[in-house]
C-alpha cells in the first residue's frame, strides 16, 4: 500500500514556478494576489492651533424653566415721585395749543408733607401763543420748618386784542381778527418768598395753629408792541414800551 502511494506521487506533475494551482470544481478561480494598499498621507492645514477652552467657561444654553425667565426689576424708590401731564386745547384767538407738565415730588417715609415739589409747565400754540411756568417749593431743608417758594413766568402772546380804549362802537366778526385790533404783548415775571414759624398752638383734637413770618421779593415786567397801522400804533402811540415793577412784601 505504501509503495503504491509512493508510485503516485512520483507519477503526479510538479508544480510549475510561479503557476496558479488548478482549482477544484466549482470554485470560483482565485486572481492574482496583490499587496495591501498603502494610504496616501494628505496634509490639511488647520490654520493656528486653537487654544482648549476648559468646559465651566463654554457657554451653554440654560435649562427649559429659566430659559424665559423676566429680568428682576430694581427696586423703586417712593421718595421721589414724577407726574407727567400732557396738554391739548384749542380757541379761536389763539389756534390749537400744545404742551404738558411735569410735576416732581419728594417725600419721607414718616413726613406729611413733601419736602420738596417742583413744577415745569411749557405751552405753544399755532399762532405762537405761549407760556412756560418754572417753579419749585421747599419744606424744612434748614431743619427749622421753613418753606421757601421761588419760581419764573413767561407768557408771549403775538395776537393780543386791543379794541381801543372806552370804545362802545361795533366790531364785526371779520375785525377781531384783523391785525388792526391786535398788539404783541409780552410778560415776565418771577419771585422768592421765605416762610417760617413764630409760634404753634396745640389744640388736641384740631389741627395745630402756626404763627408765621413771610416775606417775599416779586418781579414783574410787560412789554407791549403795536403793529404797523394798527388801532394802538394809531391812537396810542406812547402806550408802546416796556412797563416793570419790583416789590417785597413781609407780614
Amino acid at each position: 500500500m505504501f509503495a503504491a502511494c509512493a508510485i503516485a506521487l512520483a507519477l503526479a506533475p510538479s508544480p510549475v514556478p510561479g503557476a496558479t494551482p488548478a482549482t477544484p470544481p466549482g470554485v470560483p478561480p482565485e486572481g492574482p494576489k496583490l499587496p495591501p494598499a498603502q494610504p496616501l498621507a494628505v496634509s490639511v492645514d488647520n490654520g493656528p492651533p486653537k487654544p482648549e477652552l476648559p468646559e465651566a467657561t463654554v457657554p451653554v444654553t440654560p435649562p427649559a424653566g429659566r430659559r424665559f425667565r423676566k429680568r428682576q426689576r430694581r427696586q423703586r424708590d417712593n421718595r421721589h415721585r414724577l407726574l407727567p401731564l400732557p396738554h391739548l386745547s384749542s380757541q379761536p384767538a389763539t389756534g390749537l395749543t400744545l404742551g404738558g407738565s411735569l410735576n416732581y415730588a419728594y417725600r419721607l417715609p414718616n413726613d406729611n408733607f413733601n419736602r420738596v415739589y417742583g413744577l415745569a409747565w411749557s405751552r405753544v400754540s399755532t399762532k405762537l401763543v405761549q407760556d412756560h411756568i418754572l417753579s419749585a417749593r421747599m419744606r424744612d431743608m434748614l431743619g427749622r420748618r421753613e418753606i421757601f417758594n421761588f419760581g419764573f413766568w413767561a407768557s408771549l402772546d403775538p395776537v393780543y386784542p386791543f379794541y381801543g380804549v372806552n370804545n362802545h362802537g361795533t366790531i364785526t366778526p371779520a375785525e377781531l381778527q384783523s391785525p388792526y385790533n391786535l398788539i404783541r404783548m409780552d410778560n415776565w415775571g418771577g419771585w422768592f418768598t421765605f416762610e417760617h414759624p413764630l409760634y404753634t398752638v396745640e389744640r388736641p383734637g384740631r389741627s395745630p395753629g402756626t404763627l408765621r413770618h413771610y416775606s417775599g421779593i416779586f418781579y414783574y415786567v410787560d412789554i407791549v408792541r403795536g403793529y404797523a397801522n394798527s388801532r394802538l400804533v394809531e391812537q396810542y402811540p406812547s402806550a408802546e414800551g416796556r412797563r416793570g415793577a419790583a416789590s417785597s412784601a413781609w407780614a
